[in-house]
């Protein structure tokens, strides 16, 4: 063991090194970010094209839907009619307080219960929703 002054310059002179390997690859990964930049902006590209069309599908989905009711509109594309509520969450609050539910809104118990008694301050509405299967090149 070597006296303290030694460690000192040990923990300095691995410091360095351990600094040096730090912006060496940084440096070295810069290098590949920037020769790899145009992968990136076509992957990008590609997402961007993929959720306008699978957002126009979606469109489309709800569209036939509603026209026709029928929850499966085509081969990998379907409807799931989800329960929307809308309501004031101060009235919702004042609600809770009242029936012993919690000082602070539980939204899951309260929703729950809103679907079935009829809050007069609650809007429930049906919101369809359009399922996209993730392969749609098996159908």
């Amino acid at each position: 063991m070597g006296t303290l002054t030694e460690q000192i310059n040990i923990v300095v002179e691995v410091r360095e090194k351990a600094r040096e390997a730090n912006c060496q690859r940084v440096a070295e990964y810069n290098k590949w970010l920037e020769a790899n930049q145009s992968l990136f902006d076509k992957e990008d590209e590609s997402k961007l094209a993929c959720s306008e069309a699978e957002g126009k599908l979606r469109v489309m989905a709800i569209e036939a839907y509603l026209k026709t009711l029928d929850k499966a509109v085509a081969p990998g594309v379907g409807i799931r009619v989800m329960t929307k509520l809308d309501y004031n969450a101060d009235e919702a609050m004042a609600w809770a307080v009242k029936h012993e539910l919690a000082l602070k809104l539980d939204t899951g118990k309260f929703e729950k219960i809103a679907k079935t008694e009829n809050l007069p301050f609650v809007t429930i509405t049906e919101e369809p929703t359009a399922t996209i299967a993730t392969d749609l090149s098996k159908i």
